[in-house]
């Protein structure tokens, strides 16, 4: 079978099968090597209609809304959501959903339970889930169906094991009308892992609901399975009311678990739920401890040194000679390697305090020679400069790879700040594909050694930290510490940090905007040659800040001294200047040769940037290579141009499957709203693939809950027709104005519709006048119309042919044919004095534009010669275009004419 860009066998890609869906293992035919998961759902589940077993179904599309997008190591990702047609039992064709995921193909929880889990595997595993549901709870999110068999399982680059849960968000809304007996007598899952308030909501639950609580109890059901190899309770059993009496009357018996999990275990089952682990974090903090806590031993024969005071010496004897002998050996190996530790640190130490000043002063060449000396002494913290200094090219050539590979020495040897870096890496798409995941991964990894290290006030990671207290997806945003960090760093000498700071000043983060300081820090900067204070200073000319006028000159003064010293940024923006003419004449050559420069740095934008010049040159195929470029590093941007590539008709090779493929993929890439309104749009026309309103309406809603206002006026607009939903003038009147505060025009028309028509609200003119006022002032020709049409007619205005005449003439220089039409008709009857040639005119362009009024008006133009010589033939050749659409007074005077 095959679903867009996908193909499995329904036989042999059987992954597993439930009461509601199949899940199946399918290729991605258009990439190599990569297979997904697809849910499909056994019956045709619809906003708000009723399927053929005559219940009423969940919005499936807002619920996967509400999860897509959500990412973390230890979840399931979801591509997307589409439809497949059958044939029901009844015969009809309908819409079945197909959830599309990510393929976990190495097995499930409940397999790992019956080949019984090393000690570390269970450690891991644990963490992995708990960490997840964590995740998921503080996306506001309750699992309500953890088992062993949501939890799958993947391989890392390591090819460790990583847990996945899945089925989570949508399951709500599937058991949400269902009582637990008919969810497990459907074959929906399995009561064994409920809470007791999933039983009785008001006896056990936390304020007699369902609440996080529930997936705590839940998770302590897995780890004594886990652990023990069997359920805490009804294990054996499969009557439903016995697991239902042993969940909510009997204690689990926890003497056997393992020590260092018997509180845990214990904290998640305790049957009320507000009795239970608060949450999910302190599960982990409670499983981390007792891991830590395991093992600790002391070596035999050796003192135990304390940091001050006297030495503790255990008390342990050594069983013979030859033991005794070992001992002494390791002592005096401990005492020379303590030796040479210390000369070791003690001359790395000199070197990086030397190479730290070099840095501070600008003197780049100077600090990577001295950093690259330290790191001989195998400095964890010279390995981190090193791999800094090579990703932004400062004081050595660019190099990612050794940026990386540096990256990873530092980490080794304890310096995990160094994944910092490797997590720009990940997120810029430098010397790697864009890969958000692993650069949050990072980014997190780094995060503990950075806070302990800016607590020290380290100039580094005081800098670092102010950058991720402005990251949600690594740390709790906090604008005013971020400032803080930023500013203790700068003032400490760090060059980046200051141009940082500078950043912070020019827009008001965490601080009062005060542009002046903001150049002052990037003068400082400037004053050591530092690339980045000189592109800043560049980009504060080239916007403008407060009394700082806008230069363009300066700005590209300041971009070509940083791009000198391959600042990838300022030489893509020279491009930029030149392509489109900033301060300078346009100068498409100019623009390639930056473009360029940029590029050969990974900078992503001036891949697409290229692509752009060569796809405007008609030089198709060398836009399709930059654009595949920037694809190819998990580019949005890229991705989405690749669709408009392969859409234009233009293009030799357009295909309209690749433009669809290229959408998708824009879309899973977080593109903002444009790649999901295309897909909305050909699936509302069935352009490249079937037609299908679901579709439609699924990639409507996608854009629209980006806050992208095109996505938002054509959800409205589905909303209000009633297409792939039931017709809900309200919501659509919701969606209008949401695109109309965002100044889409558009919207401001359709909502002055909904008050002239009366839909879903009582007829008001004024209000009508109100909307179409507010978007003709924003030049939208079908507002301008409708202003121009209420004046002629006196609608809710005094009749005022003259204001008719101004909104027709502004809608009509923007090709506005029935605004063409009706400025004809004020001439020819003579509303505002009559003017035949005018009317002529005005008639003529509508008609030319294929409006149907203005070729049948114009046909009597020239049968009567009305503003313009008597001319039969021409009357003739406009009346029968009038007629060929259905226009009945047209075909009359055909007729009249032919006798």
């Amino acid at each position: 079978m095959k679903l867009s860009h996908y193909e499995w066998d329904p036989e042999k890609d059987l992954i597993a099968e439930g009461g509601f869906a199949e899940v199946f293992k399918a290729k991605d035919i258009n990439t190599s090597n990569r297979w997904v998961a697809l849910k499909i759902y056994k019956e045709a589940v619809s906003r708000g209609t009723t399927g053929s077993t005559g219940q009423g179904k969940y919005s499936l599309e807002q619920e996967f809304a509400k999860i897509d997008g959500l990412s973390h190591t230890n979840i399931i990702t979801f591509y997307g959501l589409e439809y497949i047609q059958h044939k029901d039992a009844m015969g009809r064709v309908a819409n079945y959903p197909v959830l599309i995921m990510e393929y976990a193909g190495e097995g499930t929880l409940k397999e790992i339970i019956v080949k019984k889990p090393s000690d570390v595997d269970i450690d891991e595993i644990s963490i992995g889930i708990i960490k997840a549901i964590s995740y998921l709870h503080s996306q506001g999110i309750i699992h309500r169906d953890l088992k062993p068999g949501n939890v799958l399982f993947s391989k890392d680059r390591n090819g460790k094991l990583v847990a996945k849960i899945t089925d989570f968000g949508i399951s709500k809304d599937v058991l949400g009308d269902k009582t637990i007996e008919q969810s497990f007598t459907e074959g929906v899952g399995t009561p064994h892992y409920m809470a007791p308030e999933q039983f009785f909501k008001k006896k056990f639950g936390l304020n007699g609901e369902v609440s996080e609580r529930t997936d705590i109890w839940a998770i302590g059901v897995i780890l004594y399975q886990l652990l023990t190899g069997k359920r805490p309770f009804g294990h054996g059993i499969k009557d439903y009311e016995l697991i239902r009496d042993e969940i909510t009357q009997k204690e689990p018996d926890v003497n056997i678990i393992p020590d260092k999990y018997k509180r845990i275990v214990t904290s998640c089952l305790e049957k009320e739920a507000g009795k239970r682990a608060n949450s999910a974090n302190e599960l982990l903090k409670l499983l981390e401890t007792g891991i830590d806590d395991e093992d600790l031993t002391i070596i035999p024969g050796l003192k135990g040194i304390s940091s001050g005071g006297e030495s503790v010496e255990p008390e342990i004897k050594p069983k013979n000679k030859s033991l005794a002998y070992g001992v002494i050996a390791l002592v005096i190996a401990v005492i020379g390697f303590g030796g040479y530790k210390w000369y070791q640190n003690s001359k790395s130490k000199e070197l990086l305090n030397t190479a730290w000043e070099y840095y501070k002063d600008g003197k780049f060449k100077e600090a990577y020679h001295s950093f690259n000396d330290a790191s001989t002494y195998n400095s964890g913290r010279a390995y981190y400069y090193m791999s800094l200094m090579n990703e932004q090219g400062r004081g050595v050539e660019r190099d990612y790879k050794r940026s990386e590979e540096y990256a990873n020495k530092a980490i080794d040897l304890g310096y995990d700040m160094a994944a910092f870096y490797l997590g720009d890496m990940n997120r810029y798409g430098w010397g790697v594909p864009v890969d958000s995941i692993k650069s949050i991964e990072n980014y997190k990894f780094s995060l503990q050694q950075i806070k302990e290290l800016a607590k020290e006030e380290d100039e580094e990671a005081m800098h670092l930290y102010g950058l991720l207290l402005m990251d949600p997806t690594v740390e709790k945003v906090d604008s005013v510490l971020s400032f803080q960090m930023l500013k203790k760093a700068a003032d400490k000498g760090h060059p980046i940090a200051r141009s940082n700071l500078a950043k912070w000043y020019q827009q008001g983060i965490g601080t009062t905007k005060d542009c002046k300081e903001a150049l002052k820090l990037y003068t400082e900067g400037v004053a050591i040659n530092f690339d980045r204070s000189i592109n800043g200073l560049g980009d504060l000319y080239y916007v403008g800040c407060d009394s700082i006028q806008q230069d363009y000159m300066k700005a590209m003064e300041y971009y070509k001294i940083a791009a000198k010293q391959n600042n990838i940024y300022s030489q893509n923006m020279i491009g930029y200047m030149y392509h489109f003419g900033k301060g300078v004449p346009v100068d498409i050559d100019e623009a390639l040769i930056w473009y360029t420069r940029a590029a050969d740095g990974d900078h992503i934008s001036a891949f697409n940037n290229l692509g752009l010049i060569y796809q405007k040159k008609n030089n198709h195929e060398k836009a399709k290579e930059w654009y595949v470029k920037a694809a190819k590093k998990n580019n949005a941007y890229g991705a989405y141009n690749l669709g408009l590539l392969f859409a234009n008709k233009e293009y030799v090779n357009s295909n309209l499957d690749s433009a669809n493929y290229w959408y998708r993929k824009a879309s899973s890439l977080e593109h903002v709203g444009g790649a999901q309104v295309q897909l909305g749009y050909n699936f509302y026309i069935g352009r490249g693939v079937a037609k299908n309103l679901d579709s439609a309406f699924y990639w409507y809603t996608k854009s629209a809950l980006k806050d992208y206002k095109v996505g938002q006026y054509y959800l409205a607009m589905m909303y209000e027709k009633g297409e792939g939903c039931s017709q809900d003038y309200v919501k659509a009147r919701e969606w209008y104005e949401k695109a109309a505060r965002q100044d889409y025009a558009l919207a401001d028309f359709a909502i002055g519709n909904l008050y002239y028509d009366g839909k879903g609200v009582p007829v008001s003119y004024t209000e009508a006048y109100k909307w179409y006022e507010q978007g003709a002032n924003k030049g939208n020709s079908f507002c301008q119309y409708s202003l121009g049409y209420m004046y002629e007619n006196g609608v809710g205005r005094v009749r005022d042919y003259y204001k008719a005449r101004d909104w027709y003439t502004k809608a009509a220089l923007q090709e506005h044919s029935n605004s063409q039409v009706s400025l004809g008709n004020l001439y020819y009857r003579g509303n505002i004095g009559k003017d035949y040639y005018k009317a002529f005119y005005w008639t003529e362009k509508a008609a030319k534009k294929d409006n149907v009024s203005g070729q049948y008006n114009l046909g009597l133009y020239y049968y009567y010669g009305i503003g313009t010589s008597l001319n039969k033939r021409n009357a003739e050749y406009w009346f029968t275009k009038a007629c060929n659409q259905k226009y009945e007074k047209a075909c009359n005077m055909l007729t009249k004419i032919k006798k």
